[in-house]
């Protein structure tokens, strides 16, 4: 009889799922309903909701057409890639009107999540937002990601010289204004230097544990 996935002890089985979790597509699942049934549960435990603040397109479980239900989701990471409109203020502010309002749902305490990565690039954490990260006291972990850059291609036409006291002041006020922002809500952040793998951009990581800081 040839060894198939099903002929597998169901702890190992429950094995290859976890490990699937962290593939980029899950197409997988719509093999066969037995599939669907057994990998799915694992695939939200284990795998990442993402969403892209630009398109706010979700690259979801299990598979598009439909997003999961809300309550399923375990991991979630938003990106706030970098967006370039001119003197333009109004398509900045609708998206992260649109973000701010999608990422709602994913607040309360009612549902016991892991962890939420918030990537915000070259933005800055807007009250707006901070609000909304606020009530993710459900999350037992909340990353904030953000990137600082000591040069700049806009110094005619150029590179910027590397300013260390213009640096210095920039991480500070940074870290600054995510603490205040977010600390009351989540409690105390342990920051971490992450690295870029340039010198242009130096990025830092504040993380929460909100679960920890309600009990």
């Amino acid at each position: 009889m040839p060894t198939t996935l099903f002929t597998l002890p169901r702890e190992l089985r429950d094995e290859v799922y976890i490990y699937l979790a962290h593939s980029p597509s899950f197409t997988f699942l719509l093999a066969c309903r037995q599939l669907n049934e057994e990998g799915t549960p694992l695939l939200y435990k284990h795998g990442t909701y993402r969403l892209r603040a630009l398109t706010l397109r979700k690259e979801h479980l299990p598979a598009p057409p439909k997003p999961p239900p809300t309550s399923l989701i375990q991991n979630l990471h938003i990106a706030m890639p970098p967006i370039h409109f001119g003197h333009h203020k109004s398509p900045n502010y609708e998206i992260s009107r649109r973000t701010t309002e999608s990422l709602s749902q994913f607040g309360g305490t009612d549902i016991r999540r892991r962890i939420c990565h918030f990537d915000l690039q070259g933005w800055t954490l807007s009250a707006g937002m901070a609000k909304v990260l606020g009530g993710f006291r459900g999350f037992d972990v909340v990353r904030v990601e953000v990137r600082l850059k000591p040069y700049s291609d806009h110094y005619n036409g150029g590179i910027r010289p590397h300013d260390e006291d213009r640096a210095d002041e920039e991480r500070v006020d940074c870290v600054r204004l995510i603490e205040e922002r977010l600390g009351t809500a989540l409690g105390e952040a342990k920051w971490e230097k992450k690295d870029s793998g340039t010198c242009f951009e130096e990025v830092l990581v504040a993380e929460f544990r909100p679960c920890g800081s309600r009990q």
